[in-house]
């Protein structure tokens, strides 16, 4: 006799987040900061296990196949999209390690300009002085622009593979995508074309050429919980013998980061603000008796109508128990179609367990 399997997903919070996506098409993981184990996994549109264990027809099989909402995939870990603004705090910890002060400041005027091409802020006209707190708060796409060109395209993608960004998490579910941080030798090898000064631009908002799935955005965040220790993704809790023993599945240290212990305070102060300060991006996460970290991202993409809503992020904010990510294809911005997801799974979360202070 085989073992049986006892998976780490909470039943309650799986059911009431896959109502939550209706009809949104998207991902949502919510993972234990100190073991990486899930406790929710959505992927959206899902299809009928019934029709996968009856007989179907040629036909059906052929629509279910090519349904351009792709019900077959696994979008939380096994599809790759633009990470859009989740992915400024990869570009912000290589501004950091750089030696580049949190205080230091530039002018934002709502417009950047290289060359002919003019690359635009979140604001139109801009947000004026900002440091990288600010930055972080309000999502100062001219910030990393500026700074991102200070340290240089080799900085921003080791950051990003130091992060596990590029290569598989190792989930225990198959179909696994690895994902892209670009390069200079990258785009010659795939494009046979130069690297531009505004590919680097792009790249340091999480657009261009970059790709993540769900899951790897959601292992950056855990390392930022976690003050620089990422534990293995796993869907499983403990494998019970046929005899009645008990193997718990014990967490397992993916990575440490190697940044310095100051830049990853830096880094989790920084997070805070656009929950908790006037001007941030994600203060529909705002609970007077619960902290939360977070940050939003909305990431141009070709084939939907408006951008992909991205949200980020990990509660309690000083002693992380859960960290989540929400992706909403086509969603807009990240703050409303994404922070609405979230805010939901928090008040479950919270009736359920009562980890208000």
């Amino acid at each position: 006799a085989g073992k049986n399997i006892y998976l780490s997903i909470d039943l309650d919070l799986q059911r009431y987040m896959t109502e939550q996506f209706k009809s949104d098409k998207g991902a949502f993981i919510a993972m234990e900061a100190k073991t990486g184990k899930i406790i929710v996994a959505v992927s959206n549109p899902e299809y009928s296990l019934n029709f996968m264990s009856s007989r179907f027809s040629s036909e059906e099989w052929d629509k279910l196949i090519n349904d351009p909402n792709k019900p077959l995939n696994n979008k939380f870990s096994g599809s790759a999209y633009p990470p859009g603004s989740t992915f400024k705090v990869v570009t912000g910890m290589a501004i950091l390690e750089a030696g580049i002060s949190p205080q230091q400041t530039m002018y934002s005027t709502g417009s950047f300009q290289i060359g002919r091409t003019i690359f635009r802020d979140s604001h139109r006209g801009g947000h004026g002085t900002t440091n990288f707190y600010k930055a972080i708060r309000e999502s100062v796409n001219t910030y990393f622009y500026t700074f991102s060109r200070e340290v240089g395209i080799e900085r921003v993608a080791k950051t990003a593979t130091d992060f596990g960004l590029g290569e598989k998490t190792g989930i225990d579910i198959p179909g696994e995508e690895k994902g892209v941080v670009p390069t200079p030798e990258w785009k010659m090898k795939r494009f046979n074309q130069k690297w531009l000064p505004g590919d680097l631009v792009n790249m340091s908002i999480g657009q261009g050429y970059v790709l993540t799935t769900p899951l790897q955005v959601l292992m950056v965040y855990q390392g930022i919980a976690n003050k620089g220790v990422m534990y293995k993704p796993t869907v499983v809790d403990k494998f019970v013998s046929f005899d009645g023993k008990v193997e718990n599945k014990e967490p397992e240290v993916l990575r440490k980061l190697p940044f310095k212990p100051e830049n990853i305070e830096i880094m989790r102060e920084a997070l805070k603000e656009p929950v908790n300060k006037p001007g941030g991006t994600a203060r529909i996460l705002y609970f007077p008796n619960l902290p939360v970290s977070a940050k939003t991202g909305t990431a141009q993409n070709t084939g939907f109508k408006d951008h992909h809503s991205w949200l980020a992020g990990y509660f309690p904010s000083d002693n992380p128990e859960i960290v989540f990510i929400s992706l909403v294809e086509g969603g807009g911005y990240g703050g409303v179609a994404s922070g609405d997801l979230v805010r939901k799974f928090i008040i479950k979360y919270n009736e359920k367990y009562n980890i208000a202070q």
